[in-house]
C-alpha cells in the first residue's frame, strides 16, 4: 500500500492509503484532527478550508496526492516534472454534467463562486495598512472610521 507524507501543524505524519484520490479532509480527520469539518462536499461552504503552504484550500477538494509537493524548512523541493505530482488525463474521472434550467430562480448554489475567505483577506489588508483590526463585516465606512478613531484615542 502506498504511503504519503503529510505535514500537519509543523510535523510530518505518514499516511497509508491505496487511494491517491482520497480527499485531504478524510486524511486529516483520520489523523484525529477534527477542527476541519465536512460541509457541502463541493468546496463552496468553507467548512473544510485549511491552509496549505499559506494558501486557503478546500480540503474536501484536494486529494492526498495533490498534497505531496515536497519541501523543507526554507523551499519547495519538487521543482521538476518527475517529482511534482501532476494529474494525468488517465486520472481524471468521468464527468457527468446536468444543466438545470431555472431562469426564474435566483442565482444561488453551485453556480456561484464561494467567497468564504474574502472577508478575512480584506480584514488583513486593512490591518496591514492601518494597524486596526476589523472583526465584523461588512466593512462600512462608519465601522472603519470608528475603528480608526478608537485607535487614535
Amino acid at each position: 500500500m502506498p504511503s504519503y507524507d503529510v505535514r500537519v501543524n509543523g510535523s510530518v505524519r505518514r499516511v497509508d492509503s491505496s487511494d491517491a484520490d482520497k480527499p485531504l479532509l478524510y486524511v486529516l480527520r483520520g489523523l484525529g484532527l477534527t477542527a476541519t469539518k465536512f460541509g457541502c462536499g463541493l468546496g463552496q461552504c468553507g467548512a473544510c478550508t485549511v491552509l496549505a503552504d499559506g494558501t486557503a484550500v478546500q480540503s474536501c477538494q484536494m486529494t492526498i496526492a495533490d498534497a505531496q509537493v515536497k519541501f523543507d524548512r526554507s523551499r519547495v523541493l519538487s521543482v521538476d516534472w518527475s517529482s511534482y505530482p501532476i494529474l494525468r488525463f488517465s486520472d481524471v474521472p468521468k464527468l457527468e454534467i446536468d444543466l438545470v434550467d431555472r431562469p426564474n430562480e435566483p442565482p444561488v448554489g453551485a453556480g456561484e463562486a464561494a467567497c468564504t475567505t474574502v472577508g478575512a483577506a480584506l480584514a488583513n489588508a486593512i490591518y496591514d495598512a492601518t494597524g486596526v483590526r476589523l472583526r465584523t463585516v461588512p466593512f462600512t465606512p462608519e465601522r472603519v472610521k470608528a475603528a480608526l478613531n478608537s485607535k487614535a484615542s
